[in-house]
């Protein structure tokens, strides 16, 4: 029996190189051995546990943060805990490691025993695994390579697909990557965001500077943008002076702030540029366009892409310096606007 776990499980990891669709398989079949209602796969980016593929019960993206789970990602072996005391809820928890060094945890979601002694010994964490530890560890321990080689895998596309100008990802990447998002939403019940954005009046500073005053703004700009949009969100460079961020785990409020930080930090990056009678500074500011999934319903990443653009054109043509959110049905509202902003509210 165990032999033939141990194959199909192989054999499905051998099907995809999507880390999503290879965790959902194998999380589906780790559920299934273990005999419990749920499971999760979490893997860590960016000091974060991020909620990678999830079934049976919804898993909340918040529970994530609990600190329980951040220091089980370092254990040795599954352990059993109590998550919330209050709600009884018994997890196992088998962490994802590479040469030692903890990157994920499973989460699989037991039903509350019956037994008072053994309900208390969750609570004090002294609980015994079940039979079938010894089998889900190495079921585990299976999965942490496959996750570690698709990670890997992920980190060198990324590297070889990074925008030699701007040092982001490219457009394709920037949409790979949001495609990947919304899929992952989808699986988790999770709410995502996309900010499509665009530089002001760039043009006239390539063509009253030159390209290379145009490139060292786009540089400068690019940098800024990495200090205020969160470490697990994707920055993309599309083209020219336009940009992408795909935010994760963030309400509608949540995405407008994230827009309005980016739109702040454009319009405050100066540089300095040479010309015939001494030095000029140079600034642009910038229109936002964002939408936010499942708010604005849409099929895949390109969908909710196109959602954005059109809430980016709006900005544009109703005065620019201005962020203008995509809503249902396509209407567009007007989120904020700046010093230099001008238009009407629409919708």
């Amino acid at each position: 029996m165990i032999e033939r776990v141990l194959r199909t499980f192989t054999a499905n990891l051998l099907q995809t190189s999507d880390l999503g669709s290879m965790c959902e398989m194998s999380l589906a079949q780790l559920v299934d051995v273990a005999g419990v209602r749920a499971g999760a796969v979490l893997v860590n980016s960016a000091g974060r546990l991020n909620l990678v593929a999830s079934h049976g019960e919804p898993f909340a993206p918040e529970m994530a943060a609990s600190p329980l789970l951040a220091r089980a990602v370092d254990q040795s072996e599954p352990t059993w805990h109590v998550l919330e005391p209050e709600q009884q809820l018994p997890l196992m928890l088998a962490p994802l490691s590479f040469q030692g060094v903890g990157f994920g945890l499973v989460v699989l979601v037991h039903d509350l025993p019956h037994d008072e002694s053994h309900r208390k010994a969750l609570q004090q964490d002294t609980a015994p695994m079940p039979d079938r530890s010894e089998l889900i560890t190495t079921l585990s321990q299976i999965l942490s390579l496959a996750v570690h080689h698709c990670l890997v895998l992920r980190d060198l596309e990324q590297l070889a697909s990074l925008d030699p100008l701007s040092g982001l990802l490219n457009h394709r990447l920037g949409m790979q990557r949001l495609n990947e998002e919304v899929s992952r939403a989808k699986r988790a019940k999770a709410r995502i965001g996309v900010l499509t954005i665009d530089l002001d009046h760039f043009k006239e500073v390539n063509d009253t500077y030159g390209t290379v005053v145009g490139d060292q703004l786009l540089s400068a700009i690019a940098w800024g943008l990495q200090e205020v949009v969160r470490g697990d969100d994707v920055l993309a460079h599309s083209s020219g002076g336009t940009f992408m961020v795909v935010t994760t785990n963030a309400s509608g409020p949540d995405i407008v702030r994230v827009a309005e930080r980016v739109r702040r930090q454009i319009a405050n990056t100066v540089i300095a540029a040479k010309t015939g009678i001494g030095v000029s500074p140079v600034s642009v500011t910038a229109s936002v366009g964002c939408v936010s999934f499942p708010d604005h319903p849409a099929q895949d990443g390109d969908e909710l892409f196109k959602a954005a653009v059109e809430a980016l054109a709006f900005a544009k043509e109703t005065g620019r310096d201005q962020t203008m959110v995509a809503g249902r049905l396509n209407v567009v509202a007007l989120a904020s606007r700046g010093a230099k902003g001008s238009g009407n509210q629409a919708g």
